[in-house]
């Protein structure tokens, strides 16, 4: 039996090691279609079983995967809602911003415009530095792909560049952030005086990702290989 094999048959009884695996390990190697499956099947599990704050967890890292992977935006906007509404309930709100971040990037990717002025979810004086640094960590990554599919090649050259150079950003989130990084380097920009335009620095940007796609696509065809051969 291969180790994917035995985290998906162990893993329908532990949300936790859904979370751990699915989450954070199989997306190296398997499908991410697969891997959302997997963590959708966390969280009905962690309810079922009373482990309500293990269950969303798995959600945070399930929408994540579900934009990336391709999933329908507006059948994942209303699992969101959902989501959203469990996470009032049971008052997680460590994990609310980040939701509300992936939340608006959907919206964004529906209606074309960016949704980085949209007003923060519920912030108060009790906000731990935690909460406060995931806020900021998921808004980088979700600023990047709204500026992306919106044209505004500055501004994702910004969150990108804060995304791959956070140390705490996570090795998935970097690897699928320097694809996007290198193809809006090839976007024209407004120099710095706003007159003319300039070309970022495109080999630099195409050199950085490559180097670190193609060892990713070796171990993950289905989820690197496409976006090496676009780069290539």
């Amino acid at each position: 039996m291969t180790l994917f094999q035995r985290f998906s048959s162990s893993s329908g009884t532990d949300p936790k090691l859904c979370l751990m695996y699915f989450g954070f390990v199989a997306p190296q190697m398997e499908p991410l279609q697969v891997c959302s499956e997997n963590l959708s099947r966390g969280f009905e599990v962690g309810m079922s079983s009373g482990e309500a704050p293990m269950a969303l967890y798995n959600v945070v890292i399930f929408i994540k995967q579900a934009i990336f992977s391709g999933e329908n935006l507006q059948n994942l906007l209303n699992k969101v809602d959902y989501f959203i509404g469990m996470i009032k309930r049971f008052c997680q709100s460590i994990i609310l911003p980040t939701v509300m971040n992936y939340k608006d990037t959907i919206l964004s990717l529906i209606g074309g415009d960016e949704r980085g002025n949209s007003p923060p979810p519920e912030v108060s004086s009790t906000n731990t530095a935690l909460e406060i640094k995931r806020r900021k960590e998921g808004m980088f990554m979700s600023r990047t792909l709204q500026a992306f599919w919106c044209g505004h090649s500055q501004r994702c050259h910004y969150y990108a560049r804060k995304t791959i150079e956070n140390p705490m950003g996570g090795q998935q989130n970097k690897l699928y952030i320097l694809f996007y990084y290198a193809v809006n380097s090839f976007r024209g920009v407004k120099n710095k005086n706003g007159n003319g335009s300039q070309f970022l620095k495109v080999n630099d940007a195409f050199r950085e990702a490559t180097t670190a796609l193609m060892p990713a696509a070796e171990l993950s065809p289905w989820n690197f290989r496409n976006k090496v051969y676009i780069l290539e």
